[in-house]
């Protein structure tokens, strides 16, 4: 995961260290084994590999959103 200033490894980090409870959805090109050697597969709410299709996507937001307790909605 690459973006100026911070990459996504490092932001998924402080997001959870924030909230360890927020669902973080990955979306990256790099590959599901590449991104699970850096943060446990347990910790990742949905990972989907580029390039997607929009079903994909919705699916994945809606197992995510399905998934959280309705506190946290």
């Amino acid at each position: 995961m690459g973006m100026p200033v911070m990459d996504g490894y490092a932001l998924f980090n402080e997001l959870k260290k924030r909230n360890p409870a927020l669902p973080i959805i990955i979306t990256s090109g790099f590959g599901e084994a590449n991104i699970t050697s850096r943060i446990s597969r347990a910790d990742i709410a949905g990972l989907i590999g580029k390039p997607y299709n929009f079903n994909l996507l919705r699916n994945v937001l809606k197992s995510v959103i399905l998934s959280v307790p309705s506190a946290q909605k």
